[in-house]
């Protein structure tokens, strides 16, 4: 005889195990797309998620590629800036508070390459920029690694459904532009249930 009890855990268990099956989340792989702005024909680049589509603008000039499970794009210059884009895998909620910050500065930090020297916290920040109206939390740290001084943004991203962390990561002498460009970049992050036009 097969126990009610166990019969119901069990089924529970395999509902639970198929939702997240079929949840996703994010695929940061890009195709081009073009978007019509009042008659204006812009092109985006364009990610499949839950929800739909979601077309975004990388700054001006930047090449990018990318793959299910990030997004990277790149500046021209002679040593690139660099952006990438990724979900983070968290198991806590997405709580702006003291002890978050703390908590993430130093994990950003023990995720830094060996070898950095005077690692120093510049800035936290929380929900000076928003994406999309939603909740972030941005934390900018300098170091030294192989003779260069190095500044790194990290933007953690409140989607709901998921959070996406942004990270930029420049020569400190060309930091201020490349993150100026990065900020501008997040105002084209826009949500689309239809299929944008492929690009031709």
């Amino acid at each position: 005889m097969v126990h009610p009890v166990k019969t119901n855990l069990a089924a529970f268990l395999f509902f639970i195990l198929c939702s997240l099956i079929g949840r996703a989340g994010i695929n940061l792989t890009p195709s081009e797309v073009v978007v019509d702005f009042d008659g204006a024909k812009c092109k985006r680049v364009c990610f499949r998620n839950d929800s739909g589509y979601i077309v975004y603008a990388p700054p001006d000039g930047w090449s990018y590629n990318g793959s299910s499970g990030n997004f990277i794009a790149q500046s021209a210059d002679a040593n690139p800036a660099t952006l990438t884009i990724e979900p983070l895998s968290v198991l806590e909620p997405f709580v702006l508070n003291e002890e978050q910050k703390k908590r993430s500065a130093g994990q950003i930090i023990a995720a830094l390459p060996k070898g950095c020297e005077k690692v120093t916290l510049v800035s936290q920040s929380a929900n000076q920029i928003r994406v999309s109206g939603n909740e972030t939390m941005e934390t900018i740290v300098s170091y030294v690694v192989y003779g260069r001084t190095m500044e790194m943004s990290v933007l953690d991203v409140n989607f709901r459904s998921e959070i996406l962390r942004f990270k930029l990561v420049s020569d400190k002498p060309v930091f201020g532009r490349a993150h100026d460009l990065f900020c501008v970049s997040l105002t084209s992050w826009a949500q689309s249930q239809k299929p944008p036009q492929p690009a031709s």
